[in-house]
């Protein structure tokens, strides 16, 4: 066993010394219990001196430091103030300057004194000449000066004339005049030169008369007025004379104009004309010319002129007029048609940016500019006023636009009628469009005939759509069963094809399409009520104004339904039974045990009859069939719950006696609810948005829109739409029409 506890005298008093318990052996502070002498601590030390103060300590002649005292030893005087309160010493600078300080015989400088010094040295001189650095600058820092001057001047050629002895040579930039001749109240001429050529030039006018070049050649900017000039002999190679005819005998090369200056000079072109200038007429500040520039024959006018083409006999037949302004508006007269003979085989819906046979350039960077071609009124203006036309305005934002323009108005002069946008749609600006059939470009199978049966997708209208006379409504026949529905006319509208809705005297009949006046569904205005028919033209039975339904013609003479005077012999009903089983047969109201039994337990019947409440008074459960999950329960006092076995849906069966199924009410897992025919299919199908779809025809005499009830339809009166889309044709006999709204203007 281990030793655990020393006892007695087992350690010998003595034996153990403070070298022993040395930390070089393994043993500290941390080995020893403390007793009422407590090791040393940094950390006790630091707390013990800490919250130790001058307190603590008794003041003998050396005083402690207080604020008080020190600020009390410390004085300020003069500029220097103290305040001993705050200890804030302030120092403010007495005011001194020259104004404290008497003037001696050294006077004190000022601005004045100095400026009225500088003045007598200047005495007014120019700004660049008022020093004496200026002074010798401008005489060039040249002390003989005067003698420099003096042989300068001696070399000049005085203003009065003399002899040169010497070669005068003009050594300037070629942009300089280099000899002027002036000559008060005339022209003023220079001669220059460079590289190149020496000019004769007027400088009055600031152009060249003639140049000499290098080689000799001499190139005239004007006309050469002479008697006459002769390259070569007369009359044989290239004479030039001033009556009026000029002669150049064999091949003739003209780099430049060719002018012929008035009327009563011709030019005659024997064979062919052949230039890379131009031909000119008219004098030779006119800008009329022919030529070729840039590869193009151009014929040029300038701007108060215009050109002519006249036939042998004096004829016009084509006028181009001049602007006679900078704005570049020109016209052009064609006294007879004009033929563009050229084509080509364009993109039939997209054509691109290439020219066609005649092209408008706007000639503008202005927005929504752009070209037009218009006509004149035979009877307005002679015919110089635009009274129709086609437009293009033209903009980078939208593309294109194109305006197909007549007036109704000369003074006013050309107004839109057809507007093409540049996304293609086309408006009727002003009246109406006019067409035997308007068709749908995209499928031709759809269109619309005014006069006859058409063919459209939807119809919108806003306001009463009103079939005149016995015209009718047709819609289909449908996909399914190759059927129609007739809506208006005279009723009873039905066909082995179609069914109808209809009025008579006030009254709506709706009939089966079984052909005749077969009767399904009749409503009377008044006090007539309801008539059920089966297909024959006499009604099976009727409800009346008050409620009643019976069996048999509207006299009311016929047994009614679940009444209580048709409980008797002969009504195939029996009030006190049900199923055959007298009330006898069924359990009496209140709590029921099975035999032997207790409550909650589980019991079985065949058949359960009672004829008063079934009745669970403590708690919510209800029915629940355990081979297919469902339950019928209430889940509180607003809400009752119909639960299938399934997680997908839930419905109701409607099943006749026969077991055949009838239609359904069903709800999905997406939250649809609603009614199933008998197929299973959707009939009418409500989902979470409120939003409610009739996947078949919907009947009622009067369909309001819930949320403006001003708008309905009526079908056995008027309706009042918002707009009406139909999937099928309107028809009706030729001598019938619809009425589309009354506007505002005219009441009509």
């Amino acid at each position: 066993m281990a030793l655990t506890k020393v006892t007695g005298d087992f350690i010998k008093a003595g034996s153990i010394t403070q070298g022993h318990l040395h930390s070089s052996h393994g043993i500290t502070t941390s080995h020893i219990a403390e007793g009422d002498k407590l090791f040393f601590t940094n950390a006790r030390v630091d707390s013990r001196v800490g919250s130790l103060s001058t307190s603590n300590l008794s003041e003998g002649t050396n005083l402690y430091y207080t604020n008080a005292r020190a600020r009390a030893a410390i004085s300020g005087t003069g500029s220097l103030s103290y305040n001993s309160t705050t200890g804030v010493m302030s120092f403010t600078m007495p005011a001194q300057n020259t104004s404290n300080i008497t003037e001696g015989s050294n006077l004190y400088y000022t601005d004045a004194r100095a400026d009225a010094r500088v003045a007598l040295i200047v005495d007014s001189a120019p700004g660049t000449l008022n020093t004496l650095n200026e002074l010798a600058a401008a005489l060039g820092d040249d002390a003989n000066f005067s003698t420099t001057v003096t042989n300068s001047i001696a070399t000049k050629l005085p203003l009065a004339g003399g002899a040169l002895t010497g070669t005068l040579t003009c050594n300037n930039a070629a942009s300089d005049k280099k000899i002027a001749f002036r000559r008060t109240g005339g022209n003023s001429f220079s001669i220059e030169h460079d590289s190149a050529f020496i000019y004769f030039y007027n400088e009055t006018t600031s152009n060249v008369v003639f140049k000499m070049a290098n080689n000799n050649n001499t190139t005239f900017t004007g006309d050469i007025v002479a008697p006459g000039i002769y390259v070569g002999a007369a009359n044989t190679s290239y004479d030039f004379y001033n009556n009026g005819t000029s002669y150049f005998n064999g091949t003739s090369t003209f780099d430049d104009n060719i002018l012929i200056p008035s009327a009563s000079h011709d030019l005659h072109i024997g064979n062919n004309l052949s230039t890379t200038g131009k031909v000119r007429f008219g004098l030779s500040s006119w800008n009329n010319s022919l030529g070729l520039e840039s590869y193009y024959m151009v014929l040029r006018t300038n701007r108060n002129e215009g050109v002519k083409f006249i036939d042998s006999d004096g004829y016009t037949y084509a006028q181009f007029n001049a602007s006679n302004n900078s704005s570049g508006a020109y016209n052009t007269i064609l006294a007879g048609s004009l033929d563009l003979n050229s084509g080509a085989v364009w993109d039939a819906t997209t054509q691109g940016a290439g020219k066609g046979s005649l092209h408008i350039d706007p000639n503008s960077g202005t927005d929504h500019a752009g070209g037009a071609i218009t006509f004149g009124a035979s009877d307005a203006g002679g015919g110089q006023t635009a009274q129709g036309g086609i437009y293009v305005r033209s903009d980078g934002t939208y593309g294109t636009r194109m305006y197909l323009s007549t007036t109704d108005s000369y003074a006013t002069g050309s107004k839109t009628t057809i507007r093409l946008e540049a996304a293609g749609g086309l408006y009727v600006d002003r009246g109406n469009f006019y067409a035997p059939i308007f068709y749908d470009s995209n499928n031709t199978a759809r269109y619309i005939d005014p006069a006859s049966t058409s063919s459209i997708n939807g119809l919108s209208v806003n306001g009463q759509l009103s079939m005149l006379g016995n015209n009718i409504i047709v819609f289909g026949p449908n996909t399914g069963w190759s059927k129609e529905l007739a809506i208006g006319g005279n009723a009873n509208n039905s066909s082995s094809t179609r069914g109808s809705i209809g009025v008579t005297n006030g009254n709506l009949h709706i009939d089966a399409a079984d052909g005749g006046y077969a009767t399904y569904l009749n409503f009377y205005d008044g006090t007539g009520g309801i008539a059920f028919g089966s297909g024959a033209t006499t009604a099976v039975a009727w409800m009346g104004p008050d409620g009643d339904l019976w069996k048999g013609s509207a006299d009311n003479s016929g047994s009614k339904y679940w009444h209580a005077g048709n409980d008797g012999s002969g009504s195939g009903l029996d009030a006190d039974l049900l199923d055959g089983q007298h009330a006898s047969a069924f359990q009496a109201a209140g709590s029921y045990a099975p035999a032997g039994g207790s409550y909650g337990t589980d019991w079985y019947a065949n058949n359960l009859y009672h004829d008063d409440w079934v009745r669970n008074h403590t708690n919510n459960n209800g029915h629940y069939w355990s081979s297919t999950g469902w339950h019928l329960y209430p889940r509180n006092n607003e809400f009752f719950y119909i639960r299938s076995g399934l997680t997908t849906s839930t419905g109701l069966a409607m099943v006749c006696g026969n077991e055949t199924v009838r239609g359904y009410v069903y709800a999905d897992s997406g939250s649809n609810i609603g009614l199933l025919n008998n197929a299973g299919q959707w009939s009418l199908q409500c989902d979470n948005s409120k939003n409610v779809t009739a996947h078949g025809s919907s009947r009622a005499p009067v369909f309001y829109d819930s949320n403006d009830t001003s708008f309905y339809l009526n079908p056995a009166v008027q309706s009042r739409l918002g707009s009406l889309k139909l999937d099928g044709i309107i028809s009706g006999s030729a001598s019938g029409c619809a009425e589309y709204g009354r506007n505002h203007a005219y009441h009509t």
